[in-house]
C-alpha cells in the first residue's frame, strides 16, 4: 500500500493560516462544491429523509446525552443515512411535549431527546452532558445506542458548536429565513448555518451522512460536508481547497485541538497549531487518491461498507472501516501518517517541548551539561517524561546579546519546512539570534554546512534521535546566566560585602582575643536545657571504664553502658576537639530538641575539659548491616520487615530535611548507620558528618564527606549540594535491602547499581531480589516497585525527587503506577574506589550528633 512521501522544498516557506481559521458554518450555493461530486441533490424529493419548512418556525428543545465533553450538533453513524425530522413544522404537539420529549409520529419520546432520526436508526442528538457544565449542543453520530446516554465518543463524526458549549433547554430553530439556528437557554446565538435570505425549504440527511439544507428547487444551500470537524465522511472526494479537519483536544473533550489537516492546491498538509503553524506531514493529491482507492477496495472486499477518516487528538490521520453486521466493531485501524522508521517520534507532541524521542516511543531530556556539570534541561514532571523538558535558564528577549547555541548531535525535528534556503549555517545562526521568537536552528545539508536549508522554529516541540544521520545539525538557543545590568548590580553588592566582611573580621579578632582565656571556663557555659549533662566520671563508671566496644562511628568509638537507673545506653567518645566549645554546646542544644521516632535519641552529653562524649539510647538489634548481608537463612528479613525499615528511613530523612528548625543533611546514610530495636523499628544514627542548613538555602558548598558507594555524584564534583544527596544514598540503601547484597563488590562489574541498570533495561529487575527466604519471592511485584523507587532516587540532581515525594509514593506502594515506565531513567554512578577506606583531603569538624553505630 502506498504511503505518503516527504516533499522537497526549494523555496522560502509559504505562509500558512492557523488551524482554527477554517471556514465554519458558511452558507453558499451548491455549485461551490466540486462538480464531480456524486450528490444529486437537485433530485431530492420530499420523502422520508427530508423535512420541509413551512411558514411555522420549527423549534426543538435539546435534551441530554452523558459522557461526552461539549458539542452542539453532532452526526451519528448508522446503517442508512436517509433521515427525517421527528416532528414536522405543522405538528402542534411539539410545544406540548417540549419539556418531556419530542413527538415521533404522535408518540412522546422518553429519555434523551433526539432531533432527527434516520430511517434505520441514524440520529441527530440533543446536547451532551459530561456530568458538569459546559455542554454540547447538536451532534451527529453513528450507531443509535440502546441507551442514548451511553453514546460513545468514537461514534461522533460531526459537531456544530464544539467550541461554544450550551446549557440545558437550549433550542434549535429551522426557519426559511435563517436556516438552522442554535440558541442557548437565554436566547443568545451559539451557532447557525449562516444562510440568511437564501430561502431554506427543507433539510435532508443523505445516504453518505451529509446533512443538507435545500431550497425550493432542491439545490443545496448548506452542507455539513463543507464544515467538517475532525472526521471526513466523504473520503472519495476529500474537501475543497482551503477546507480542513481539526482534531479534538482529547478523547473526552470534543472542542478544537491543536492539529489540523488542510486541503491545499498541491495536496494534503498536516499542521500543529502554533504561531506560525508547523507542518509535520504532507500527502500529494495523487498519493491521497491512491490511498483512498486501495482502502475502499480492501474495505469492500472484506465486507466493510462504511469508511471514514479521523484526525485524532494526537495528530494521527486514521482510516476506519465499520462492519455493517456489527456496528460496535471496526476493522483494524490504518494510520496513513505512520512513520515506519521513527514511529511515535515523528509526531510533534510525543515527548513535549524540548523532549528527545528515541527508539520510536521513549522520551527524555537532553543530557548536555555546562562547564560546571550542571544540566541545561530538566524534566517538567519526573513521573511522566512525555510532558517534556524546560530550560534551566529560560530565554529572555531583552538579553538577546547573551544568547548562544547548544549543538545536539544526531538530533532532527519533525518540521523541515525551510525558513531560509541555499544558505550556510552561520547565516542561519545570525538570523535566529536577530529574531527573538526563534528558538533553534535546524540545518539540513548535503555535503557540508556551507550550503543547505534551515528551519527557524518559534517553539520547540518533540525532537527525534536520528540514530546516526550526519546531514542535519540542530542548534538550540540558550541563555547565559548573567546579563550586563546584573554585572553592575553584583559589582556594587560585592563592594558592600567586602566592606562588611572587613569590619566583621576586626570585630571577630577583638572578641576572640578577649574570650580566648575563658574558653574552658565553666562560668561561661552555654545553657543547655534539652538533654541531661553527665560528668566524665559518671560515664566512665556507666561503661565500666569503656570496656565493651560496640563499634566505631564518625570521629569516635561507641561503648555499651548502663546508667544508675538501669537504662542501657550507647556512649560515643569523640576523638577531636577541633570544634569550639560554644559551638559544640550550641549544637547539643539544637540536636537535643530534635525528636522523631526514626531518629536515634540523644539522651545527654559530657563536656569535661578535654573529654567530650555523647549519650544515646541503646538499640538491641544493632545495625541493619548484619541483617541484610547475612547469608544465614534463619536471619533473613521478611518483606514486611524490609518494607517497614525502608519506610522508617524515609520518614526519618523527611523529618530532618523539612521539619527541623534548620534543615539537616545527614551525608552518611548506609546500613551501618541504621539501628534496629527489638521490634525492628529503625533509628537513623551517626550524625558525625551532618550539616545544618538554613531553610532559605536550597544548596550549600561543603567539603567531600560520606562513604564511597553511597555518595551522590555531585559530592565529588565540587558543586553545590542539597538535601538530595541523602536521597541518593537512600536509593542505594533501598537496593541493598531488597537485593540483600552490598553496592560495591570485588570489581566494578559487581557493582549493584550497575547490575540494576542492566536489569532495568532488560525489564528483569526481579532477578536481583534477595533469594534468602521464600517470603521475598512471594512479594516480587512489590519488591520490583520498591526497586523502581530506588532507581528514581539515583537520578541526576535536577530530576531526583525530594524525600517528601518519596514518602508519598511509599505510602501507596501497592497501587503505585507512576514509575512503571523506566524509559526516562538515566542512572548516574560513581566509580568504585580502589580502597574501601576513604581519605578526606581536609578532615571535617565533628558535629555533635555523632550517634552510635
Amino acid at each position: 500500500m502506498q504511503r505518503f512521501r516527504w516533499r522537497d522544498y526549494n523555496g522560502i516557506r509559504p505562509t500558512s493560516p492557523r488551524c482554527n481559521s477554517s471556514i465554519r458554518g458558511e452558507g453558499r450555493e451548491s455549485n461551490n462544491r466540486r462538480a464531480s461530486k456524486e450528490r444529486s441533490t437537485n433530485n431530492v424529493s420530499k420523502q422520508q429523509g427530508e423535512s420541509e419548512v413551512s411558514q411555522d418556525e420549527l423549534v426543538l428543545v435539546t435534551g441530554v446525552i452523558k459522557n461526552l465533553q461539549p458539542c452542539g450538533i453532532m452526526l451519528n453513524k448508522s446503517h442508512d443515512w436517509k433521515g427525517q425530522f421527528i416532528a414536522k413544522p405543522h405538528d402542534k404537539t411539539i410545544g406540548e411535549h417540549a419539556s418531556g420529549g419530542f413527538v415521533h409520529q404522535g408518540v412522546p419520546w422518553q429519555g434523551t431527546l433526539p432531533v432527527v432520526v434516520g430511517s434505520k436508526g441514524s440520529m441527530i442528538y440533543g446536547h451532551i452532558d459530561n456530568h458538569a457544565p459546559p455542554k454540547l449542543g447538536w451532534l451527529l453520530a453513528w450507531d443509535k445506542p440502546d441507551n442514548p446516554n451511553e453514546l460513545k465518543r468514537d461514534a461522533v463524526v460531526w459537531c456544530a458548536n464544539r467550541d461554544h458549549p450550551i446549557g440545558d433547554n437550549a433550542t434549535l430553530h429551522l426557519t426559511s429565513e435563517q436556516g438552522l439556528v442554535l440558541r442557548d437557554v437565554d436566547g443568545n446565538l451559539v451557532w447557525s448555518t449562516k444562510t440568511s435570505n437564501l430561502s431554506v425549504r427543507s433539510i435532508h440527511l443523505q445516504d453518505d451522512g451529509n446533512l443538507v439544507l435545500l431550497d425550493a428547487k432542491g439545490n443545496s444551500i448548506w452542507e455539513s460536508f463543507d464544515n467538517p470537524t475532525d472526521t471526513l465522511l466523504d473520503v472519495r472526494h476529500g474537501l475543497p481547497v482551503g477546507h480542513r479537519l481539526t482534531s479534538s483536544k482529547s478523547t473526552s473533550d470534543y472542542s478544537a485541538g491543536m492539529y489540523c489537516v488542510k486541503w491545499e492546491s498541491d495536496g494534503l498538509h498536516a499542521y500543529v497549531d502554533l504561531n506560525p503553524p508547523q507542518e509535520y506531514r504532507f500527502l500529494e493529491y495523487s498519493t491521497y487518491h491512491d490511498i483512498v482507492f486501495q482502502s475502499l477496495y480492501y474495505a469492500s472486499y472484506d465486507g466493510f461498507n462504511l469508511s471514514y477518516m479521523l484526525l485524532t487528538a494526537t495528530g494521527r490521520l486514521k482510516w476506519i472501516n465499520w462492519n455493517q453486521s456489527d456496528w460496535n466493531q471496526s476493522a483494524p485501524i490504518i494510520d496513513y501518517f505512520e512513520d515506519v522508521k521513527f514511529g511515535d517520534c515523528a509526531y510533534p507532541r510525543t515527548c513535549g517541548n524540548y523532549g528527545i524521542c528515541v527508539n520510536k516511543t521513549e522520551c527524555g531530556c537532553p543530557m548536555e551539561t555546562d562547564e560546571g556539570g550542571v544540566l541545561y534541561f530538566q524534566p517538567i514532571n519526573a513521573f511522566n517524561s512525555s510532558l517534556g523538558c524546560s530550560l534551566v535558564n529560560p530565554l529572555a528577549c531583552p538579553d538577546k546579546d547573551l544568547h548562544y547555541f547548544l549543538q545536539l548531535e544526531n538530533i532532527d525535528y519533525f518540521d523541515s519546512t525551510p525558513s531560509l534556503t541555499g544558505t550556510d549555517i552561520q547565516s542561519c545562526k545570525s538570523a535566529c539570534l536577530q529574531e527573538c521568537s526563534c528558538k533553534a536552528v535546524i540545518f539540513h545539508y548535503h555535503n557540508d554546512t556551507s550550503f543547505g536549508n534551515c528551519t527557524l522554529p518559534s517553539e520547540i516541540l518533540t525532537l527525534k534521535d536520528t540514530g546516526g544521520r550526519h546531514n542535519v545539525v540542530t542548534l538550540i538557543k540558550m541563555q547565559k546566566k548573567t546579563s550586563s545590568h546584573r554585572i553592575l548590580v553584583l559589582s556594587v553588592s560585592a563592594g558592600l560585602i567586602v566592606l562588611v566582611l572587613v569590619t566583621g573580621v576586626f570585630v571577630f579578632v577583638f572578641m576572640k582575643k578577649r574570650n580566648r582565656a575563658k574558653d574552658f571556663d565553666c562560668s561561661n557555659d552555654v545553657f543547655v536545657d534539652t538533654v541531661k549533662r553527665f560528668s566524665f566520671e559518671a560515664l566512665k563508671l556507666a561503661t565500666q571504664d569503656f570496656q565493651t566496644k560496640l563499634g566505631r562511628g564518625g570521629f569516635g568509638s561507641v561503648f555499651e553502658g548502663t546508667l544508675d537507673d538501669g537504662t542501657k545506653v550507647a556512649v560515643k567518645r569523640l576523638d577531636s576537639l577541633s570544634q569550639g566549645r560554644k559551638e559544640f554546646l550550641a549544637e547539643v542544644n539544637t540536636f537535643g530538641s530534635v525528636h522523631h521516632f526514626n531518629l536515634v535519641r540523644l539522651l545527654g552529653f559530657c563536656d569535661d575539659g578535654l573529654n567530650r562524649l555523647l549519650v544515646y539510647e541503646y538499640m538491641c538489634n544493632g545495625s541493619l548491616e548484619k541483617w541484610i548481608f547475612n547469608q544465614d537463612v534463619s536471619l533473613a528479613l521478611t518483606w514486611s520487615v524490609r518494607q517497614k525499615i525502608i519506610n522508617g528511613v524515609a520518614a526519618g530523612l523527611e523529618y530532618l530535611h523539612t521539619h527541623c528548625k534548620q534543615n539537616v543533611i545527614h551525608f552518611d546514610i548506609k546500613p551501618q548507620n541504621i539501628l534496629l530495636d527489638k521490634d525492628f523499628n529503625i533509628k537513623i544514627s551517626d550524625f558525625g558528618l551532618a550539616k545544618m542548613v538554613d531553610r532559605d538555602q536550597s544548596q550549600v558548598m561543603t567539603m567531600v564527606r560520606g562513604t564511597p558507594g553511597y555518595m551522590a555524584p555531585e559530592m565529588v564534583t565540587g558543586r553545590a549540594i542539597s538535601v538530595k544527596v541523602d536521597v541518593y544514598s537512600f536509593g542505594v540503601l533501598v537496593l541493598e535491602i531488597v537485593c540483600g547484597r552490598k553496592n560495591f563488590g570485588s570489581s566494578e562489574g559487581d557493582c549493584l547499581t550497575n547490575l540494576v541498570k542492566v536489569k532495568a533495561d532488560e525489564d528483569q529487575l526481579s532477578d536481583l531480589i534477595d533469594e534468602h527466604g521464600e517470603d521475598m519471592q512471594q512479594h516480587k511485584g512489590e519488591a520490583v516497585k520498591m526497586m523502581k523507587i530506588a532507581i528514581w532516587c539515583l537520578q541526576p540532581h535536577f530530576i531526583r525527587p525530594t524525600m517528601s515525594m518519596v514518602v508519598k509514593v511509599l505510602q501507596d506502594l501497592p497501587n503505585m503506577e507512576a514509575l512503571s515506565d523506566l524509559s526516562y531513567l538515566t542512572m548516574v554512578q560513581e566509580a568504585a574506589p580502589a580502597e574501601t577506606n576513604y581519605e578526606f583531603s581536609v578532615r571535617p569538624t565533628e558535629s555533635l550528633l555523632s550517634g552510635p553505630r
